[in-house]
């Protein structure tokens, strides 16, 4: 289809040995609620390697990772977010942008922590997701 998608288009009868008793094709797509659809997965693709983090402390560096790194239609995708050190008495809030309609997601992480994670549904294109904006509450 248009996203790149695959749909089953035929069934395959055999006899349990191998020996094929029938081929039943459509040339629309079948009707088969267990799986007609197969889905292509897109790329999720993390432009973050490293941002500073604002709150007047040196040498505070963010990354964002992804995982997967492709994900099909409807399928969950978390993305990590990582400090170099963790940051003592205050929460770390990190921003991302995730383009094709998803928005921006806040991830917080917790004062003495290195990492949190959230999470969103992949829509039916690859993504993108950018740095907004990290900052620890001075």
């Amino acid at each position: 289809d248009q996203y790149g998608n695959y749909y089953a288009n035929a069934y395959v009868m055999t006899d349990g040995s191998g020996k094929i008793l029938a081929v039943i094709f459509d040339n629309d797509k079948l009707d088969m609620a267990d799986g007609g659809l197969a889905l292509k997965a897109k790329a999720v693709t993390c432009n973050i390697t490293s941002e500073n983090v604002t709150n007047g402390e040196n040498n505070k560096t963010v990354t964002v990772t992804a995982s997967p790194t492709t994900a099909k239609l409807g399928e969950k995708v978390t993305l990590t977010a990582t400090l170099n050190k963790a940051i003592a008495g205050k929460d770390t809030t990190v921003v991302v942008s995730v383009d094709q309609g998803v928005g921006s997601l806040t991830i917080t992480i917790p004062k003495g922590q290195k990492s949190a994670t959230a999470t969103f549904t992949m829509p039916s294109e690859a993504v993108t997701v950018g740095f907004t904006s990290a900052s620890v509450p001075q």
